[in-house]
């Protein structure tokens, strides 16, 4: 018999999740920050964006932004089970919360200001039509790439921030307005341009704004300022998470145990996935082993096929056999044994070696004739 967990433990599995939340939530931010880095030093450099080296952490900030959806999905779907466990949760203050968590994506908004003029170097350059649009295409490929990552991290973070002002602050989480860029953005190279983020507060806080000049790409040293913004919020976020109340140890052997299974089904699971894959390839090599058979078959097919015909072109052709299963005129008794024939040979054999040794001596014969002949000739 089953029994529903107790509101203790039910908290206590409440602040682990949120503490795990923490934690990927500053992994995120990590990942935002080592952009922004990789942002400010290309754009130190002065090349246009198409010479740029390419980002290669990408996939680790996918899979943050992964890991920290399913763990925010996981909390909000205990949290919404557990409404009354969740009002006894410590309350942090909505001015903690306030001081910012989400990191800054000013790097997004400059990044779209360097693919345009990206694209109008490319439109003013002396290139063919075939390689202009080729270049446009990698360049927008490459743009929507970054924004797709940048997007989806943007996504997350908001959600997970929401859903922790909801369960810390008992208060709606404030809406976050992203000013668009000034019109001819781009256009100059050395045009500086503004991009203000603007946040509303709740009724306990008052309204936040945090206005930063990013300039061209020649000029990009206000970024060093994102970067210490950035972390400043990693830090705030650090400190929500040791403002919750910690758990035991004996507290986190149950989730630990229940850790230890995932692992070892998730190892199970490798294992038979592996198995799998080779029972796949095993059943590919037997059924082109049977395909192979297949087609020996039907030549053999074909084969006997040819066979029946010839036989019925012979028996067309001679006849029906005799009643021995033959097509021999006389029967087999009628001719001679088989060691009468071997006496013949023999005989044959003696016969052939006398008229040999009788050519031989004809022969002598006729050189002595020859020479008693010549001799004679020769005395007269």
């Amino acid at each position: 018999m089953t029994t529903s967990p107790t509101p203790m433990r039910q908290k206590r599995q409440i602040l682990r999740l949120i503490h795990h939340v923490l934690r990927l939530f500053e992994t995120l931010c990590k990942e935002v920050t080592k952009f922004n880095n990789y942002v400010n030093a290309q754009s130190a450099q002065g090349k246009p964006l198409y010479k740029w080296a390419k980002y290669t952490r990408f996939e680790r900030m996918s899979a943050a932004v992964e890991a920290l959806s399913r763990s925010a999905e996981t909390l909000n779907r205990i949290v919404a089970l557990s409404k009354e466990v969740c009002n006894t949760l410590p309350t942090i203050g909505p001015g903690l919360l306030a001081n910012g968590i989400i990191p800054p994506f000013y790097s997004e908004w400059y990044l779209q200001a360097l693919t345009a003029k990206a694209l109008q170097d490319v439109q003013g350059s002396e290139l063919d039509e075939a390689t202009k649009q080729e270049a446009e295409a990698l360049i927008l490929k490459e743009h929507s790439t970054i924004n797709n990552h940048l997007s989806a991290a943007k996504a997350s973070l908001q959600a997970v921030t929401e859903l922790l002002f909801k369960i810390l602050s008992g208060s709606p989480a404030p809406k976050y307005h992203l000013l668009k860029l000034p019109q001819g953005i781009g256009q100059d190279e050395n045009e500086a341009t503004g991009c203000r983020l603007e946040r509303s507060g709740t009724a306990d806080s008052t309204s936040a704004r945090c206005v930063t000049v990013i300039e061209g790409p020649r000029g990009f040293g206000n970024m060093l300022g994102l970067l210490i913004v950035g972390i400043g919020l990693c830090f705030v976020a650090y400190r929500i998470r040791h403002k919750l109340p910690k758990t035991g140890r004996e507290d986190c052997a149950p989730l630990e145990s229940l850790q230890r299974d995932i692992q070892n089904s998730i190892h199970m699971i490798s294992d038979l996935s592996a198995q799998v894959g080779d029972v796949t390839a095993y059943t590919a090599n037997l059924e082109s082993k049977i395909d192979a058979a297949a087609k020996h078959s039907s030549s053999l097919e074909q084969l006997c096929e040819d066979l029946g015909l010839r036989i019925d072109s012979i028996w067309d052709s001679l006849g029906p056999p005799n009643e021995d299963g033959t097509y021999r005129s006389v029967n087999e008794n009628q001719l001679i044994s088989h060691h009468a024939r071997k006496d013949l040979r023999s005989h044959i054999d003696e016969v052939s070696e006398e008229v040999v040794k009788v050519r031989r001596e004809m022969h002598r014969m006729n050189i002595r004739l020859t020479k008693d002949m010549d001799d004679l000739k020769k005395n007269k």
